[in-house]
């Protein structure tokens, strides 16, 4: 009896370390495609705000468009740090495994 529960509890850690496995493979490749959208996302957006930086320095615009603006361009890279933290956090995942019922039946016939 005790040898059959053993071989129960092992067959079922194997199953639960393989189902873990592929769950965290599944779960990295989600990770890495949302990681990129977002840098690419915001990185447009950052290049965009450098650029019109840029610009309206050599244009000559007054001190308050540029500062507006540059609060604009470190809004953009706080919110990108933030969203990839973000990501970053909810990928990282526990698993644990607890015993929470475990039985083997004996059947016994009777006629």
């Amino acid at each position: 009896m005790l040898q059959a529960h053993e071989l129960l509890e092992e067959a079922l850690s194997e199953r639960f370390s393989a189902a873990v496995e592929a769950f965290q493979a599944e779960n990295e490749t989600i990770y890495q495609i949302k990681t990129q959208r977002v840098k690419k996302f915001f990185n447009r957006r950052i290049d965009q705000l450098e650029k019109r930086l840029q610009n309206l320095r050599e244009v000559g615009r007054t001190l308050r468009i540029i500062r507006a603006t540059e609060g604009q361009l470190r809004t953009a890279i706080e919110n990108m740090e933030q969203r990839l933290k973000e990501l970053r956090d909810k990928s990282n995942v526990d698993m644990e495994q607890s015993l929470v019922a475990a039985g083997v039946f004996r059947v016994i016939k009777t006629t």
